[in-house]
């Protein structure tokens, strides 16, 4: 028996309406709780790719510093601009990392 059209004039009319949602709501869960733990994922594939690559670029770079700079300053100088650099690169990329996980856990939440 279809009574679609006893839900639809219910709905209508102001009456309740049905729970439609309750048998399929765990399933739904079930489905968007894979679909966020598959972006999670890739999310942390992608930035851990980045970062090799970035860590990597960000060693060259502070041994370019340190050798660049010791030639106008002192040992204790350049050391301590690459240090300098290496620390605010470190602290980017953590930051990416935390943004990156937040937007994904945020993103299956909505």
């Amino acid at each position: 028996q279809d009574n679609s059209k006893d839900i639809e004039g219910s709905a209508l009319m102001g009456g309740p309406t049905p729970d439609v949602e309750s048998s399929t709501n765990s399933n739904a869960g079930n489905v968007v709780g894979g679909i966020q733990a598959r972006i999670s994922a890739g999310a942390k594939s992608y930035l851990s790719a980045q970062y090799s690559s970035c860590g990597s670029l960000v060693l060259a770079m502070a041994v370019l510093i340190f050798v660049l700079t010791i030639a106008s300053t002192t040992a204790k100088m350049a050391f301590a601009t690459s240090i300098s650099f290496l620390v605010g690169a470190i602290t980017s990329m953590a930051s990416g990392y935390v943004g990156m996980m937040v937007a994904v856990f945020a993103n299956g939440r909505v």
